[in-house]
């Protein structure tokens, strides 16, 4: 069992260690960068994924939102076209004028 200078039993640190609040030296704050390295390291690969995933999220969004912005576009040119067809078909004045001037434009 170690002993102080005193030789009082296991009053004495042990190797290494200190006795009062000082500095620590150089040794002892060795591993203090290579952590600090490995924390960087992690963060820049957890945002590198992260705006991966953001990006990757935004045109999913953006396909979504162009592909149904088409469907709605179809659906109201089918619904002009028909409601057109229906009003020349009955003879009034403005079906038989879109009724025209859709057959001069498919021309």
């Amino acid at each position: 069992m170690p002993t102080d200078p005193d030789g009082r039993p296991g009053a004495a640190t042990a190797p290494g260690r200190r006795t009062s609040c000082t500095m620590p030296t150089m040794e002892e704050w060795t591993w203090v960068g290579t952590v600090a390295v490995a924390v960087t390291a992690i963060a820049a690969m957890f945002f590198t994924w992260w705006t991966g995933k953001n990006q990757r999220d935004h045109e999913k969004d953006m396909a979504v939102t162009q592909r149904r912005q088409q469907r709605l576009q179809d659906a109201y040119a089918l619904a002009f076209a028909a409601n057109v067809s229906y009003l020349g078909q009955h003879g009034t004045a403005y079906g038989r004028a879109c009724s025209a001037a859709a057959a001069t434009r498919r021309r």
